[in-house]
């Protein structure tokens, strides 16, 4: 699955180095780089055709689904709030979208006796350690859709934080040299939060 993540990565930094120093949205593409590794480690095949569907899930979700709201918080346990019809609309839709991947991926086969080639053929090869069954399609659907929906936020945020400490060149906390000369100091808190920030991301 290292390859999947590498190609990815080398042709995200391709894209950004041919923009020329124009700006750049740096959440917008290191979510479209996250979302491409998911669905490469997940499924061995580029997101080309699929990802922006896939990404109008996830900003779909986390915009207007993933938060609790005022009616969640009111309601008595158990009652449903207008937020939960949304949610399982949306679940509808989204396990729908993840099953025709799965399709797809199922459709490209997997050679017998050879090794895993990414997490679907992991899952797809799990057994339960006591009754040595396998996940039913619904189960393993369930566990493609929740990885992909619940796993890339936060490398996609953790990538973020790496691009713009480097970009902006903020010492290695870490480092033996100390924590910057204060001359350093001093040009980090003079830098423009629009050179330094991702949009959306201050």
């Amino acid at each position: 699955m290292i390859p999947h993540m590498i190609a990815a990565t080398d042709e995200t930094i391709a894209k950004l180095q041919a923009l020329s120093g124009a700006p750049v949205d740096l959440r917008e593409a290191l979510q479209r780089m996250t979302l491409e590794i998911a669905g490469r480690t997940m499924f061995s095949f580029e997101m080309g055709r699929h990802g922006p569907t896939l990404r109008d899930f996830v900003m779909e979700y986390g915009a207007r689904l993933a938060r609790p709201h005022f009616l969640d918080l009111l309601l008595p346990s158990g009652w449903p709030s207008p937020q939960d019809f949304s949610r399982a609309r949306f679940r509808r839709r989204w396990t729908q979208f993840i099953g025709t991947l799965m399709k797809e991926r199922r459709a490209i086969g997997k050679n017998e006796g050879a090794p895993a080639r990414d997490l679907f053929d992991l899952m797809d090869a799990a057994r339960d350690p006591e009754t040595n069954e396998a996940f039913s399609d619904e189960q393993l659907g369930d566990q493609v859709a929740t990885m992909i929906l619940a796993g890339h936020e936060t490398t996609r945020d953790g990538a973020v934080l790496v691009a713009v400490s480097v970009g902006a060149g903020w010492p290695d906390p870490g480092s033996t040299s100390g924590r910057g000369s204060e001359r350093d100091r001093e040009r980090h808190a003079r830098s423009r939060p629009a050179e330094i920030y991702p949009r959306g991301g201050r």
